[in-house]
């Protein structure tokens, strides 16, 4: 059965000065278009299950973050601090996120299925003084509240006296890092991508990756800048969007490993309102496209950015000089060089391969961790590419190890070090294990102390649950007598033993 919240009344306006547009926008669809839906949650049966109205998501923004206001300034703050959110993909996530933002506050949205271990080490790096568990939380999101890692503490220079979202961005070595970008920043994503995707009142956009990712945040606020109807999906069932993309949807933002599961459901669909499919998060290959195409009858473009940089490219597939293998040209304020990978300060002509470096009006303001890599105030993204002459960028490899797993980026070298924490375990190589032309999972070769058998492999998997997320733990773990090393004793990633030959 579907429910809607709505308010009976007009939502009323909202005095205070709103430091964010998209804010602005949403408190402007409120009073405007008080019945028109905002955030739609999307059942296991493709069916929408509940509604949030703009007037009800407007009222509730506005009330929730003027307390937080409230709250905040009797305790004669100037900081307004960073609240740490998790919660699923839902009407809940998106009230709290955006009252937050309206209260003044950072916010730093976690992943559900994040361990103790890694949720106290973003509040830590936060200085987080606060913290939301929205909807059914993993208990390691609610043992945070009791391990004293929320306690106040100064903010980081860079974040101190502003709003807005800090993000996990995986790095070449180490652990993830967290991102900050504040207010503006987020305004003009939303503004670029509603721009880019031509999005209306009048669209559905469904959105079924995890609206705590970069990725997600885009989306969602894109959608509510344009006063589209987000339609939600806690948890992806091929059978079930499928449906919804039948029926329902005008616009898909997507990922390859989706676009590849539902080709499969597709069987000759026409949808009968959808009108734009992207992907985003790694690229997509050509012959997965061309069967979703086939099977759905319409084309899929591709939309590039980075949690750091946010959107700041979409090719989108109903333009006459659409190129499929590109991810297109720069949106609004977007600037975007390709550069010599050993000399970043010589550029490259059109047509010739380097790395890819971008300014956005959209990117962060920082690391929270340490400085990142910058020349003339482009970001240097580790991702190699082409400009052509028109200006279409393609992305042709990666400098870095990151590896794509179902969307989510995934740094080798975090899941090795909880692997080598292991008493049995001397050292360890995380490799990526390509499953089909859109899916990747891990393999870990390992090497075991003392040369003896060592755990297997149902040890290791249950070692690391404690740990990493479900989708950080190798689904293949392969032991060999020795890794194969460098003179200096470095691992040879490009040297590992093929996983059937491995013991």
């Amino acid at each position: 059965m579907s429910t809607t919240r709505s308010t009976p009344q007009r939502a009323t306006k909202d005095d205070a000065p709103a430091e964010c547009e998209v804010i602005a926008r949403i408190l402007e669809h409120g009073r405007e278009r008080p019945d028109a839906p905002a955030v739609c949650e999307v059942g296991d049966d493709g069916r929408i299950a509940e509604t949030a109205t703009y007037g009800w998501l407007a009222e509730r923004v506005a009330g929730q973050g003027e307390c937080t206001r409230r709250v905040i300034d009797s305790h004669g703050q100037s900081d307004r601090g960073t609240k740490l959110l998790s919660a699923p993909n839902s009407i809940g996530y998106l009230r709290h996120l955006l009252a937050e933002l309206h209260g003044g506050l950072r916010v730093a949205p976690v992943a559900q299925s994040a361990t103790v271990d890694e949720v106290c080490a973003i509040a830590e790096a936060c200085r987080a003084r606060m913290m939301d568990a929205v909807g059914t939380v993993q208990a390691s999101s609610t043992k945070v509240l009791s391990v004293g890692k929320l306690a106040p503490r100064p903010p980081h220079e860079i974040t101190r006296g502003r709003a807005g979202i800090i993000l996990q961005s995986s790095g070449t070595t180490g652990r993830s890092r967290l991102a900050f970008r504040d207010v503006a920043a987020l305004d003009a994503v939303a503004r670029n991508v509603a721009e880019a995707a031509r999005l209306t009142p009048d669209d559905r956009v469904l959105a079924t990756m995890p609206l705590t990712h970069s990725y997600g945040v885009d989306v969602l606020l894109a959608a509510l800048w344009a006063g589209s109807a987000l339609h939600v999906a806690a948890r992806f069932e091929p059978v079930a969007i499928a449906a919804h993309l039948t029926e329902t949807a005008t616009v898909f933002p997507a990922v390859p490993f989706a676009i590849e599961a539902l080709t499969r459901q597709g069987s000759g669909r026409r949808p009968s309102r959808l009108r734009l499919v992207y992907t985003a998060g790694s690229t997509l290959p050509a012959r997965i496209g061309a069967e979703f195409a086939q099977a759905w009858g319409i084309a899929v473009g591709q939309l590039y950015g980075a949690t750091e940089l946010a959107s700041v490219t979409l090719a989108d597939p109903t333009e006459d000089e659409f190129d499929p293998r590109s991810v297109g040209r720069p949106m609004r304020g977007v600037s975007i060089r390709i550069v010599d990978p050993d000399e970043p300060t010589r550029q490259r002509d059109a047509g010739v391969e380097g790395e890819v470096a971008v300014r956005a009006p959209s990117m962060m303001s920082g690391y929270l961790d340490g400085e990142a890599g910058m020349i003339d105030g482009h970001f240097l993204t580790g991702d190699l590419g082409v400009l052509d002459e028109r200006g279409r960028l393609t992305i042709t490899g990666r400098r870095k190890l990151i590896v794509d797993v179902g969307g989510y980026k995934v740094n080798p070298a975090e899941v090795e070090a909880a692997l080598e924490m292991h008493p049995q375990i001397a050292a360890c190589v995380v490799a990526p294990l390509p499953v089909s032309d859109t899916v990747t999972r891990l393999r870990a070769v390992y090497e075991v102390r003392g040369g003896g058998e060592g755990p297997d492999e149902r040890e290791l998997r249950a070692f690391l649950r404690e740990r990493l997320s479900p989708y950080k733990i190798p689904r293949v773990f392969n032991r060999v007598d020795a890794l194969p090393r460098t003179a200096s004793g470095k691992v040879m990633r490009d040297r590992l033993p093929a996983a059937e030959v491995c013991r």
